[in-house]
């Protein structure tokens, strides 16, 4: 991200000023945060520096902009940063478009962002450019993109190649220092875990897990007699070979229908058939099953940590707020 220097220079580049004449002093005082840049045509086959700035005039009440001629504006200014190691200035484009991960964002989330890339800069936390080319030689590497490709993507999201590498830049720093001021602060002692467990006991219901064959209607075969083939074959296990079976899939106690109830009382490597369908017969063949069974703390710890972390987390994340706004100040335009 462009670290901007509000120098005297660049906020007349930046902003219209309140008065560039003797005539704006007639004119209705206009506040400073509806002012904008704008820029006039300027004088051709001149040696000397000329004024490109005029006055904008502006309406309070519909909030939007009356330019004379040829003068326009591109962009405006929504926020200033001011932080220890910098300035950040947002416009008002980047509250407006997407960010990269395809959501609009408030601008309090924007400023807060920026707020955390400067107190990033503040502890030497830095992402060079090296880093960000391979980042986003991996990302072109997993989704089969040549670089023409991701700059289409950019583009898409309405950021050049550049600006898009420069908001991969500030992701990546403010992730690194939420690692650094939150989740390192996130740590579960294992005796909570264990209590909670305990005082908390969770019951994994019985899974089944079935292949499932079946059988077209032989128009040949008399009476029962297919049906007595099929039989047959389940009892000297030849049904194994002899007939196509879906791939295994698994299924909780609580999803077999009531008339698949059957399922229940199988044992393992059994066959149930067969079972008369549309145009044919089915069979099932139970692979393997788990009983119900009370979770161990093993099965249950990652989740454990993270809900035990949730309030932890927005605790932190709390105090890290705090501390960013009592470091640095904000000027809304």
């Amino acid at each position: 991200m462009r670290r901007l220097s509000l120098s005297l220079l660049s906020l007349q580049l930046l902003f219209v000023p309140l008065a560039l004449n003797a005539r704006a002093k007639q004119k209705k005082k206009v506040r400073s945060d509806e002012a904008v840049a704008v820029q006039r045509e300027a004088t051709a086959n001149t040696s000397h520096s000329k004024e490109l700035w005029d006055e904008a005039s502006v309406s309070k009440e519909k909030n939007d902009y009356t330019l004379r001629g040829r003068e326009f504006a591109i962009d405006g200014v929504a926020a200033v940063v001011f932080g220890q190691e910098g300035t950040q200035l947002i416009t008002k484009a980047e509250v407006e478009r997407p960010s990269l991960t395809g959501q609009l964002r408030p601008l309090a989330d924007v400023v807060f962002e920026r707020q955390v890339f400067l107190d990033a800069l503040k502890h030497k936390i830095a992402i060079d450019d090296d880093v960000i080319d391979r980042y986003l030689a991996v990302v072109q590497r997993q989704n089969n993109l040549t670089a023409e490709d991701m700059r289409q993507v950019f583009s898409n999201a309405g950021y050049t190649y550049e600006e898009g590498r420069e908001q991969f830049k500030v992701l990546q720093v403010v992730n690194q220092m939420f690692d650094y001021k939150v989740r390192s602060n996130l740590i579960v002692p294992r005796k909570d875990v264990e209590a909670y467990c305990k005082a908390n006991p969770e019951t994994a219901e019985a899974t089944y897990k079935i292949e499932y064959a079946e059988v077209s209607l032989d128009p040949k075969a008399i009476g029962d007699r297919q049906r007595r083939r099929i039989k047959s074959a389940i009892g000297d296990g030849t049904c194994k070979y002899k007939y196509e079976w879906t791939m295994p899939f698994t299924l909780g106690s609580s999803e077999i229908a009531a008339s698949k109830s059957f399922i229940r009382d199988m044992e393992v490597d059994a066959y149930y058939g067969p079972i008369e369908v549309d145009n044919g017969y089915g069979i099932y063949h139970l692979v393997d099953k788990t009983d119900e069974h009370e979770l161990t703390l093993e099965e249950r710890y990652h989740d454990i940590v993270e809900l035990l972390r949730a309030p932890r987390y927005e605790e932190l994340l709390s105090e890290y707020r705090e501390n960013l706004v009592k470091s640095t100040s904000v000027l809304y335009l």
